[in-house]
């Protein structure tokens, strides 16, 4: 198991999140038991901090996932802050099957949540109309989940990915982000 979480591709801009899940105070008794739990949250955050963006050779770009609870818009901003290799970073977009299978198989977490895309809709088209990329990329692939996209809460106008898509509301906060450092 503590292999597995040194393979996570994840990093993140605040970590008071895994802090919540594991605390020790002064009457604390220490035991094997919290001693392990200390452990494993140091190598968490170890791993965490020194992931490293993945290469898809396919389209010379590089996708990372970054773990913090935000909405699409502060995901947004956050990401167009950031950069690799010279690269600016955005929310990622996903064009095909083969860069959809790489993302989920290769760069999201083993355990995951809900993770923002780069893409929102626009207008009144609901629900499976007016769906854009934020790179105005053509919108020909998708990978709705069973049932989505539906208008079963309002204002579900951003994506996020779980092992397929479905929408969210802009004050929605999710766990994260896949981030892409584009080479197109």
């Amino acid at each position: 198991m503590l292999l597995t979480a040194c393979h996570l591709r994840a990093k993140s801009r605040n970590m008071n999140p895994l802090l919540k899940e594991f605390s020790l105070n002064r009457s604390a008794s220490i035991n094997r038991s919290s001693i392990f739990s200390f452990a494993v949250i140091a190598l968490l955050f170890t791993c965490i901090a020194t992931a490293q963006p993945t290469l898809f050779p396919t389209t010379g770009s590089w996708y990372d996932v970054v773990l913090v609870e935000n909405t699409w818009t502060e995901a947004n901003s956050a990401a167009a802050a950031t950069s690799h290799l010279g690269m600016p970073g955005r929310l990622a977009t996903i064009t095909s099957q083969e860069e959809n299978s790489f993302i989920f198989q290769s760069v999201l977490p083993v355990e995951y949540y809900g993770f923002w895309l780069g893409a929102r809709q626009i207008g009144d088209s609901e629900p499976t109309g007016g769906w854009e990329w934020i790179t105005g990329e053509s919108w020909t692939f998708t990978n709705w989940a069973n049932a989505e996209p539906n208008d079963a809460a309002p204002n579900e106008d951003f994506l996020q990915m779980y092992s397929a898509w479905d929408r969210s509301s802009a004050g929605a906060e999710i766990a994260g982000d896949v981030e892409r450092y584009a080479g197109r």
